[in-house]
C-alpha cells in the first residue's frame, strides 16, 4: 500500500514527481509488484487521471475520511488499522509522514530531506510532531541522498542498517538527444545569449 494522498495534493513538487514517477516506473516492470494506492476519495479523479497515464495497472483504496482527521486520530490511537480501509497487503509505504497502525506489517518512510533540523532557524514555527511520530513508528526507511541517511541516523538515533539510500531517478523519457536536435538546442541558445 503505498500513501498517494500527499502525491496528488501537491501536484507541482518533487514530492509529486517522486510518487507519480514511482506509479509509471514500477508499472514498467515486467513482474510489477501488485500496488494499491491509499487515499482521500476527494482526490478520487485525480487519482484516477494518474494510474490511467501510468496504464491502469495500480488498484485505489478511497476513503471519505479526511486524511488530516484520520492522521490526528492515528497519532493517539491505534484503531483502526490500515487493512481496515485497504485490506490486506504486505507492506506499507509512506511518502510524506501518515503513519496508521498495521496489524504486524512492516512500515516504510521515504525521507527526502532533514532540512527543518539542519537549518532550524530557516523554518521558525514547523510543526514537526506528525514528522517525528512517523520516524519513531516506521520499521525501515529510504533517503534519497547519503546526506539525507546521515542527518536521519544523528538526528533520531536511527541505526544505519535500518536506511537505505535510494537516489531519485531521472524521468523514464530523459535519453540522449540526437546531434540533429543537440545541434539545434546549441543554436538557439547562443541566439537567445548573444554567444557565437
Amino acid at each position: 500500500v503505498f500513501d498517494f494522498n500527499p502525491i496528488v495534493m501537491n501536484r507541482y513538487s518533487g514530492l509529486y514527481a517522486y510518487g507519480v514517477g514511482l506509479l509509471r516506473g514500477l508499472g514498467g516492470l515486467e513482474n510489477r509488484p501488485e500496488f494499491v494506492l491509499f487515499h482521500s476519495e476527494r482526490f478520487a479523479k485525480q487519482v484516477q487521471s494518474e494510474t490511467e497515464q501510468a496504464g491502469g495497472w495500480a488498484e485505489t483504496a478511497p476513503t471519505r475520511l479526511k486524511m488530516r482527521w484520520l492522521e490526528k486520530f492515528w497519532y493517539y490511537s491505534s484503531f483502526p488499522t490500515l487493512q481496515f480501509f485497504t485490506g490486506d497487503f504486505d507492506i506499507y509505504h509512506s511518502s510524506h509522514h501518515l503513519m496508521p497502525p498495521t496489524k504486524h506489517k512492516p512500515r516504510l518512510l521515504t525521507v527526502y530531506d532533514l532540512r527543518r533540523y539542519r537549518l532550524p532557524h530557516l523554518y521558525p514555527g514547523s510543526k514537526l510532531h506528525y514528522f517525528e511520530r512517523a520516524v519513531r513508528k516506521a520499521d525501515h526507511f529510504v533517503a534519497i541522498s547519503q546526506a539525507t541517511k546521515d542527518d536521519l541516523c544523528e538526528f533520531f538515533d536511527v541505526p544505519q542498517e535500518r536506511v537505505d539510500v535510494v537516489h531519485l531517478a531521472a524521468n523514464t523519457e530523459c535519453g540522449p538527444l540526437r546531434a540533429q536536435d543537440k545541434q539545434r538546442l546549441k543554436t538557439e541558445l547562443s541566439q537567445r545569449h548573444g554567444v557565437t
